[in-house]
Formats: C-alpha cells, sequence, structure tokens
C-alpha cells in the first residue's frame, strides 16, 4: 500500500492533498481538541469547496464532446447552456450535500470546533483547491478538453466511495471512545483512498475526451514520368 503511493511518487497536488487531509485534522485534534464530529464536519465542509470549484470549472470548460446525457438526449453546447448544466448541479449536488451533513450530524454530534481553528482549516481547503484548480486544469488548459456536461457527474465518485469510508470508518471510533490513535487511522485512512480516487479520476477524466479522429491524407495524383519504366526512360534519352 503505502509503496505504490511513496512520496517520491506524488505530485505536487497529492501533497497538497496529504497536507490537508492529515496535518489539518491531526492539528485541529492535537491544538485544538477537535472531537470525532469536528474532523467529520471538516471533511463534509470538503466538499462544499469541492462543490463550489467544480461549478466554476463548469463556467471554464470550453470541450465540446460528452458521452453524458440530459434528459435522455447527449450533450449539446447548444441544447445545454453551462447555466443550465451549473444550475442543475448546485441544486443536486447541494441537496444531496445537505441530507449527507445532517445524517452525519444525527449520528455523530455537533462539531465542537473554535470559530479560529474554522477559519484556519476553511482557509487552507480554499487554498489548496485552488491551486489544485489553476495547476491541473487551467495551466494545463484541461479546460480545453473537457466538457461543462462531464463535470457535471465528476465530483460524485469520490464522494460516495469516501463518505461510506469515512462513516463506515467512524464508527468503531465512535464505540471506542475516540482515543487517538482510532482518530488517526481514521484520518488515514481518508487519506489514502482520498488519493487512490484522486489517481483513477484522472485516468477516468482523460478517457471522456474523445480525441478527433485523423482524416487520411490525400494520395497526390501520379505524374506522368513516374509511370515510366527504366528502360522506357533511357530509349527515350537516346
Amino acid at each position: 500500500m503505502l509503496s505504490r503511493l511513496a512520496i517520491s511518487n506524488l505530485t505536487p497536488n497529492e501533497k497538497n492533498l496529504i497536507f490537508v487531509n492529515v496535518l489539518i485534522p491531526l492539528l485541529g485534534t492535537l491544538l485544538f481538541n477537535w472531537s470525532l464530529a469536528s474532523i467529520l464536519f471538516f471533511y463534509w465542509f470538503e466538499n462544499v469547496v469541492v462543490g463550489i470549484f467544480n461549478v466554476v470549472k463548469i463556467f471554464k470548460a470550453t470541450g465540446t464532446t460528452s458521452t453524458a446525457k440530459f434528459n435522455g438526449k447527449p450533450y449539446s453546447p447548444e441544447r445545454n447552456s453551462k447555466r443550465s448544466i451549473a444550475g442543475f448541479f448546485i441544486l443536486h449536488y447541494g441537496l444531496f450535500t445537505f441530507i449527507h451533513g445532517t445524517f452525519v450530524a444525527v449520528i455523530f454530534g455537533q462539531p465542537e470546533m473554535t470559530i479560529l481553528s474554522f477559519l484556519l482549516s476553511f482557509a487552507f481547503l480554499v487554498f489548496t483547491h485552488w491551486r489544485t484548480y489553476k495547476t491541473e486544469f487551467v495551466d494545463t488548459m484541461e479546460y480545453t478538453k473537457v466538457s461543462p456536461a462531464d463535470l457535471f457527474i465528476y465530483p460524485y465518485p469520490r464522494i460516495f466511495i469516501l463518505h461510506l469510508v469515512i462513516i463506515f470508518g467512524a464508527f468503531p471510533v465512535l464505540l471506542l471512545g475516540a482515543p487517538l490513535i482510532t482518530l488517526c487511522l481514521l484520518i488515514f485512512l481518508k487519506t489514502y483512498v482520498d488519493l487512490r480516487i484522486g489517481r483513477f479520476k484522472i485516468a477516468k477524466l482523460s478517457s471522456f475526451v474523445k480525441q478527433p479522429e485523423a482524416k487520411p491524407t490525400p494520395e497526390a495524383a501520379p505524374r506522368p514520368e513516374d509511370s515510366l519504366s527504366p528502360d522506357h526512360t533511357a530509349h527515350s534519352g537516346q
């Protein structure tokens, strides 16, 4: 497990992800006495930041091909505007995030965070995801290859898998009284799964992009002298 995610093989953005997923919850636990509910709230709030940046990506994207469908019809830039896709995403993703946050709050309780720890964690979340947006989406011109329709469904696999891991991993912590070692195991488990999903999503997103088919180059018409045999050419020169 660890050999596949050696530090030397991590991209700069994956190192940022480790910083956000590991150091911030650990520092919150050690310095601000974060509870299990506080860590789960932090991870839930990260979903909000991911959704905000995904809306920005939808408006930035200029790709025109997609395998996605809206109302049973294939995606079309003329029929499906960025505004309509972004609006539907905000409604759908926002409702899902609200229900998930309510579920976490009811099961695990309210977070116990100081205003300072919340503001610091929020600032680090925004900065890290902004940096990922800039380096992986803008600087690489990924926005020219992916369509707004593909970005509509892009965050959901990560959200579903990660929070199944988080919720089922949190129950043992809750039963054991949230000792530090079990909190650390939950943090490292979430981080590892997040890294694996991130690498899979990059490969998956690139498969969405349809490369234009290469058009065969027309063959040049044969010249009259090309059809002459070497013997005929020799005789004609005599």
